[in-house]
């Protein structure tokens, strides 16, 4: 079976290496963008199973990138903040998230999550 590819999108650099090094460890491969506008670059050019994404972020945030995502890649896609807005979170999973996590969030969590997204792809 080939490796899930996994882009992860934070604009706090500790948690994006964080969470890459978590995944790549776990035997993923995971490629990192700091904003939303990185990230549709890289989507544009490239194949992902899974996209984690942060909501609260400069130029372009998660819900937007969400947003284009569906219209455009339809990448299954897990959305993780430090502002558990309730909100957000009722209108991401009205769009058709899969998953949401509020940080801090801790490693099991996360790969629960990812594990959960991925199997539901290949439903």
């Amino acid at each position: 079976m080939t490796q899930a590819r996994i882009l992860v999108v934070d604009d706090d650099l500790n948690m994006r290496e964080t969470l890459a090094m978590m995944l790549e460890m776990a035997g993923f491969n995971a490629a990192k963008a700091e904003d939303g506008l990185a990230a549709r670059e890289l989507m544009q050019s490239g194949d992902f199973d899974l996209v984690i994404s942060d909501i609260k972020m400069p130029r372009m945030n998660g819900i937007e990138l969400f947003t284009w995502n569906k219209q455009n890649k339809n990448i299954p896609t897990i959305l993780i903040t430090g502002f558990a807005d309730i909100i957000e979170t009722k209108e991401a999973f009205e769009m058709g998230v899969l998953e949401f996590l509020a940080k801090p969030f801790d490693n099991e969590e996360i790969m629960s999550a990812v594990m959960k997204t991925l199997e539901t792809k290949k439903a």
